[in-house]
């Protein structure tokens, strides 16, 4: 008899909480390009990030937008929440209205950064989660 084999269980795919904010300057929307060299490389975003051990999400909505932008922000409430699954690991994005405070808008930690009317978020390439905090926006108006 021929031994079959032995189907493995598959590890659980690990899960990331992403902060991003919506920041926002007198109409205006932030958005940032991601670096071609980095994971969906090209597209643009709104900025935030991986929240480290035993921090808030406002708190890391600020603190990435502090080091990918050199800006600082006021974090708001959070208006969505988008569940999101890659290949090898899943996300939930969490989304917060923010207000630029102060500091020229720079990009530190992604390729390009710039200003747009809520109208125009149409015209740039974002990432699937992202187009779903755009859906959310959209449906807030």
């Amino acid at each position: 008899q021929e031994d079959l084999p032995v189907k493995r269980k598959k590890k659980p795919l690990p899960h990331h909480h992403i902060a991003v904010g919506v920041v926002y300057k007198r109409g205006k929307i932030l958005i940032a390009r991601r670096k071609d060299d980095a994971m969906l490389g090209g597209l643009w975003e709104f900025p935030g990030g991986h929240r480290e051990k035993r921090e808030s999400l406002k708190n890391c909505v600020a603190r990435e937008v502090r080091e990918e932008l050199g800006i600082k922000i006021a974090v708001g409430k959070k208006f969505a929440e988008v569940e999101h699954a890659y290949s090898h690991f899943s996300i939930t994005l969490h989304a917060f209205h923010c207000d630029w405070i102060s500091g020229r808008p720079r990009a530190l930690g992604c390729a390009a950064c710039k200003w747009v009317s809520p109208r125009e978020l149409a015209r740039y390439a974002f990432p699937a989660a992202n187009r779903k905090v755009i859906a959310e926006l959209t449906r807030e108006d």
